[in-house]
C-alpha cells in the first residue's frame, strides 16, 4: 500500500535512480519502494524504508526504516525513530491502519483539583450510565 502518492515524474526518477545502484542494492530497491507501507514480521511495526545498505562480507543488503506513530496508531506514545539493519526477508507490504473516530472512553470526566503552584490537575471519571430503556 502507498502511504504517500507518486508523481509520474518521481517513480521516472526512482526508476533512473534504481538502475544507476549496484546491483545487490538496484534488486532491493526495485522490490522495496519506499513509497509504500511494510510490517516487520519480527514486530509487527508498520515502517517506510528511509534508506538501503550494500552489503558486506557477512551480510546482505539491509535497509534503515522508520517506525512512525502515524502508521502505528496502537503507540501513539512514540516518537518517530529510525532502525538500522533491517533484512529486506523480514518485511511484508502492508495495509495502512485502520484510524477509527470512536472514543477510547464514554464516560464523563469531572476535574475535582486545581493545583496552580504544581502544575497538576486531578481529574475523576465515571462510568457511563447504564441505557435502561427497553430494546
Amino acid at each position: 500500500m502507498y502511504w504517500a502518492e507518486q508523481t509520474e515524474e518521481q517513480r521516472l526518477a526512482y526508476e533512473e535512480w534504481c538502475a544507476e545502484r549496484p546491483e545487490a542494492i538496484r534488486v532491493v530497491a526495485e522490490k522495496f519502494c519506499p513509497q509504500k507501507l511494510y510490517r516487520i514480521k519480527s514486530t509487527g511495526q508498520r515502517v517506510i524504508i528511509e534508506s538501503y545498505f550494500e552489503p558486506d562480507e557477512e551480510h546482505g543488503v539491509t535497509l534503515r526504516v522508520t517506525v512512525h506513530p502515524a502508521f502505528n496508531p496502537e503507540r501513539f506514545d512514540i516518537v518517530p525513530f529510525g532502525v538500522y539493519g533491517i533484512k529486506p526477508e523480514d518485511l511484508e507490504e502492508c495495509d495502512l491502519p485502520v484510524i477509527t473516530t470512536q472514543p477510547m472512553y464514554e464516560g464523563t470526566f469531572t476535574v475535582t483539583e486545581i493545583d496552580e503552584e504544581g502544575g497538576t490537575v486531578t481529574i475523576n471519571a465515571a462510568p457511563p450510565k447504564p441505557n435502561t430503556e427497553p430494546r
